[in-house]
């Protein structure tokens, strides 16, 4: 009788194994949503914004450089599905009507692409618009210090930029 114990036990310690090995993990099923943790990241940089679940985002406004009225919409978008937060200026800089970005520009902004650590220049030109943006990788965890170096280095990178792309484009409207 002790050997059919001995024996049911190891069969049973063997199933048990198979099936922990063949379970998926919880994190492979869930993806995690970092909205509150990117609003309480936000806050920790006195940068407050207003955040919906429903949307997955939080909006927050920035003052623009030489500007005290003028201020830049921020969104900070979690998509869970895809493991990624994304940081958008839109606009960053909205152009004079004109029909299209223009080469000299166009390659201005490609020359500061080529410099941009994170983050990247991009005209849309549905709304004839240079947008900044930039994405964190949130694969199996949510690093809250990537989170606010990367928020920081972009809001640093927008006020050297600024300045440059405004008067770029306000000189093509006088062309």
């Amino acid at each position: 009788m002790g050997s059919l114990t001995r024996h049911s036990a190891r069969l049973l310690a063997c199933m048990l194994l198979v099936g922990l090995w063949s379970a998926p993990a919880h994190t492979q099923d869930t993806p995690h949503n970092y909205l509150d943790v990117v609003a309480q990241e936000l806050l920790r940089m006195s940068l407050p914004a207003t955040c919906a679940d429903r949307i997955a985002a939080c909006h927050l406004q920035h003052p623009r450089p030489n500007e005290p009225n003028s201020t830049w919409p921020i969104e900070v978008r979690v998509l869970a599905d895809m493991q990624i937060v994304q940081i958008r200026f839109a606009p960053f800089l909205a152009l004079p009507p004109t029909e299209g970005l223009s080469p000299h520009l166009a390659q201005r902004l490609l020359a500061l692409n080529n410099e941009l650590v994170a983050g990247k220049l991009a005209w849309h030109a549905a709304s004839n618009t240079i947008q900044l943006t930039a994405v964190l990788h949130t694969d199996s965890n949510f690093d809250r210090k990537a989170f606010r170096s990367l928020m920081q280095g972009l809001l640093v990178a927008a006020e050297q930029m600024y300045a440059e792309l405004q008067m770029m484009a306000q000189a093509e409207k006088q062309d």
